[in-house]
């Protein structure tokens, strides 16, 4: 089969193109489309603005994940740590009260309890993060909007059990489960499938 082709003083040529070449022109073609596929997708405002959204909320996903099992939980059972108000305050608590923490009906600043504990962990955190706002704002706005939404959920689960057991499961199952040393993530259990740590336990259904 013949072809045309124009050389760089514009005439016209003409090669032939055998039966073996096909795959290889193929091959080719559908390769410099592909190429042209991802570099538009990856000019695509959209997608530059949505990557450092999902990068900031897998970030504070894995934060929740590390924070709660290596901090809350490790260090927490040390009655003279800090963060001993986590497991002999919070754990105790909701373990007696079947997930419910009296704590999160009223929050008094002047009062260092559980609850403004966990407001100072979280204060910390946004302050740690602030140099990186003019640098990276979408990123860090996503870590900022998931603490809130953290602190949003948890203190919903444990006024209201039974939203609990519906809407943030993998939290009941934490409390009120048989391994607490699983279902570390609050916000979103991802973190807790990636690392095989998402224990359903159903004898609670």
């Amino acid at each position: 089969m013949a072809f045309n082709s124009f050389d760089n003083s514009g005439k016209a040529s003409i090669f032939q193109l055998t039966s073996m070449d096909y795959p290889t022109v193929i091959v080719t073609k559908l390769l410099q489309e592909e190429r042209g596929f991802f570099c538009n997708l990856f000019l695509c405002p959209m997608f530059s603005l949505a990557v450092p959204v999902i990068l900031g909320l897998l970030y504070a996903n894995a934060g929740e994940w590390l924070m709660h099992k290596y901090i809350l939980h490790a260090l927490g059972k040390n009655r003279q740590s800090f963060w001993t108000y986590h497991w002999h305050e919070h754990h105790a608590v909701c373990a007696k009260n079947a997930m419910l923490d009296p704590g999160y009906r009223s929050l008094s600043l002047t009062t260092w309890n559980t609850q403004t504990k966990e407001l100072a962990v979280l204060a910390g955190i946004v302050l740690l993060h602030l140099p990186l706002f003019p640098l990276f704002p979408l990123f860090t706005g996503a870590v900022y909007a998931s603490l809130m939404l953290y602190y949003y959920k948890h203190r919903k689960a444990h006024l209201n059990p039974a939203w609990a057991k519906q809407h943030l499961r993998w939290h009941y199952d934490h409390h009120l489960g048989g391994n607490c040393a699983a279902n570390w993530c609050v916000t979103w259990p991802w973190f807790d499938y990636l690392m095989g740590t998402r224990i359903k336990d159903k004898k609670l259904d």
